[in-house]
């Protein structure tokens, strides 16, 4: 029985596994910037905003137990994605923030025009 079995040594085994683990955690940090712009298209802000400083948080660790991660391309992208997707949740907020000032302005319009119809 010839078989042939290719042994790794067990620092780049160890490698290999903290490779795919990293990559896995990236994505996984992209999956929480998509839920954040799904959330803020809900105008669920209150959500968009926990889970935002949620995801700040993990990647503030994630980064200060890799430095040397700078040059992987694949992290390059993925945050280029991350990046992407919070511009577009900072869009959404300016509309809805634009909204809320258009409505505001408008009852206190409305406000006035009772206020001097009750005083004539």
């Amino acid at each position: 029985m010839n078989t042939n079995i290719v042994m790794f040594p067990m620092n780049r085994v160890s490698a290999m596994k903290q490779s795919h683990a990293a990559r896995r955690r990236i994505h996984d940090f992209l999956g929480m910037s998509e839920e954040i712009l799904a959330l803020a298209e809900a105008c669920d802000w209150s959500s968009a905003l926990t889970l935002q400083e949620v995801r700040r948080q993990e990647l503030e660790a994630w980064f200060a137990d890799r430095p040397a991660m700078a040059d992987n391309q694949e992290l390059i992208e993925v945050i280029n994605q991350l990046l992407a997707l919070d511009a577009r949740i900072t869009d959404k907020l300016h509309t809805q923030r634009q909204q809320l000032l258009l409505d505001a302005n408008a009852s206190r319009q409305s406000h006035r025009q009772v206020t001097a119809y009750l005083q004539s």
